[in-house]
């Protein structure tokens, strides 16, 4: 299982505990990971809006490199900042003054607009 919080990613199986503290983390594992997402767990639920699709539409994809990456492995994502305004739900200030950024938060968002693409497709069928 893993947690992150304020900048510290804690990883454990069943015989050890791992801490790591910092920024822009490489974790490469393989396996499954789950978010908790129990429905009992949770309150105040809405559905996401019907504007996911124009929300994910804004986001602009970008590849980038660590600076402090010493083998300056190019990555693929989104830029905390731009994502702000468009999900703020998904975006954090760490305790060390950085930004991060939920992607299951995302994932949320690009599901409804699958949805609402659906419903589009839908709609021009008929």
């Amino acid at each position: 299982t893993g947690e992150w919080d304020a900048g510290i990613v804690i990883l454990t199986n069943a015989t050890r505990t791992y801490q790591m503290v910092g920024t822009g983390f490489n974790i490469d594992t393989s396996g499954v990971y789950n978010h908790t997402s129990d429905e009992r767990l949770k309150e105040d639920i809405v559905p996401v809006k019907d504007t996911a699709l124009d929300i994910i539409d804004a986001i602009e994809p970008v590849t980038f490199d660590f600076i402090a990456d010493k083998n300056h492995r190019t990555r693929a994502g989104v830029i905390a900042q731009q994502i702000a305004p468009l999900i703020p739900e998904a975006v954090t200030l760490n305790g060390e003054g950085y930004y991060t950024v939920d992607d299951t938060a995302i994932i949320a968002y690009m599901v409804r607009a699958i949805q609402e693409l659906k419903a589009e497709i839908r709609r021009t069928k008929h």
